[in-house]
């Protein structure tokens, strides 16, 4: 009987508290303290690439020639139907300017970008209103989504070197006999006198005066 009384005893003082052992319901957490260490990973940068809004093949453009190069904007209208823009204007521009912009209308800031981008252009603007940037204000249709004002700075991605010609009026060769504004010389006594000439072709016959003298 005392050795349960005793035991008893002892579990009593063990729920009491009394022998040192922690009863509450907190948990404990071991190595908290001033001797935490915390380790932050570093923040990944990220790149947000605009959406178009629309398909390429659809998007309305409108190009402005603004560099005062002859055919510059049909160029650039080329330029861009073979890289999937095939809805393009070309028109001439209400200015001249030194550097090309893009703008776009409300919506179609991610469409301008993308044809920036084949331009190496950086920023894009949106469309001033009432600004009138073709040489008429119809230049530029209501429903146009993208304009651009086309400088003299993208020439070189516009026209490759070495696919521009100059051309001159009335230009010609010597014995050449193509039609045209192209010209035959004959000399009496030529062999050239036997060249025939294609339809349309001016003949310049140059006559060769002799005189004798007798003495």
């Amino acid at each position: 009987m005392v050795g349960v009384a005793v035991a008893l005893g002892f579990i009593l003082l063990i729920k009491g508290g009394g022998v040192g052992f922690q009863t509450d319901s907190q948990d404990v957490k071991i190595g908290e303290g001033s001797n935490k260490t915390t380790t932050t990973e570093p923040a990944v940068p990220t790149t947000t690439i605009p959406s178009t809004s629309v398909a390429p093949a659809t998007l309305k453009v409108v190009v402005l020639n603004g560099a005062g190069l002859s055919g510059f904007a049909a160029a650039a209208a080329n330029f861009l139907g073979l890289a999937g823009y095939p809805n393009i204007a070309a028109k001439t521009a209400a200015a001249q300017v030194q550097t090309t912009t893009v703008y776009y209308a409300p919506g179609y800031e991610g469409d301008a970008k993308a044809i920036a981008k084949l331009l190496s252009i950086g920023a894009v603007k949106p469309l001033p209103t009432g600004t009138v940037l073709g040489k008429v204000a119809t230049d530029v249709p209501t429903d146009t989504n993208v304009v651009i004002v086309l400088g003299p700075d993208v020439e070189g991605i516009i026209t490759p070197a070495g696919a521009s010609t100059t051309t001159v009026a009335g230009g010609s060769s010597s014995g050449s006999s193509s039609s045209g504004n192209s010209t035959v010389t004959t000399t009496a006594g030529s062999a050239a006198a036997s060249t025939i000439p294609s339809a349309g072709t001016k003949i310049t016959t140059t006559t060769v005066k002799t005189t004798t003298t007798t003495g």
